[in-house]
């Protein structure tokens, strides 16, 4: 499985569809915003076929939107990713102390009124799969920080390592915020990232890097993780 717990599927109206488009048994996952309207339901299918693994519910307008919006509590931080999976597993490992939006896919566009509303947040974290997205994207929210999926592993593969709330509060303290501190190693994949969580991003030279032409920092990972 995910990882997830029961509440917190039935908080973010997670469902299943027994044939969702012609494609077979999918999860459904709706967008719900701020008014409680829902613009966008989007499948995630699980059998795999000459189709895309997500596609929307008919009629979704899923331009200008994000997942999430109906879930912000104001909170001092802000982490965009990309899938609403990684966004569900950040919002149940931190127990909500963060607020959390998905884009859908690395193909979205940030409008001036998304960049407007995640750039009232004290911290904004940019967590994308790619190195190179995450870099664009946080050429659009001044300030922000970033951190590319380091060796493929997303947020939800580090919420089934048991280790996602740890690694969230590490970052987000590289970039600002002030959280609890987690002593001890961190073990993901058969490796182990010694000492303090708010610490092992010290020990690497390519550790913490600057975006060129951004003016804001990406946060690099140098263990070469996958390879």
């Amino acid at each position: 499985g995910r990882g997830f717990t029961d509440d917190s599927l039935r908080a973010y109206g997670i469902g299943y569809e027994p044939n969702a488009n012609g494609h077979g048994p999918s999860i459904s996952i709706p967008w719900v915003d701020r008014d409680g309207s829902i613009p966008v339901v989007r499948y995630r299918h699980i059998n795999k076929g000459n189709y895309s693994k997500y596609t929307c519910k008919v009629g979704s307008d899923i331009a200008g939107y994000m997942h999430g919006l109906a879930h912000l509590r104001g909170r001092d931080a802000l982490v965009l990713v990309e899938g609403e999976l990684n966004a569900l597993s950040i919002i149940q490992a931190t127990r909500g102390a963060v607020d959390v939006l998905s884009s859908g896919s690395e193909s979205f566009t940030v409008t001036d009124e998304m960049a407007a509303l995640i750039g009232s947040y004290a911290v904004r974290l940019v967590w994308m799969d790619k190195e190179r997205i995450a870099v664009d994207t946080m050429a659009k929210i001044p300030g922000a920080y970033g951190f590319p999926s380091v060796g493929g592993y997303d947020a939800n593969d580090w919420l089934k390592d048991g280790r996602l709330g740890e690694l969230v509060r590490g970052l987000l303290e590289k970039a600002g915020a002030k959280v609890e501190p987690h002593a001890g190693p961190v073990v993901v994949g058969g490796f182990t990232i010694p000492g303090r969580v708010l610490g092992w991003f010290d020990t690497f030279s390519d550790a913490w890097g600057v975006a060129s032409a951004t003016g804001a920092s990406i946060i690099r990972e140098g263990l070469g993780v996958g390879k």
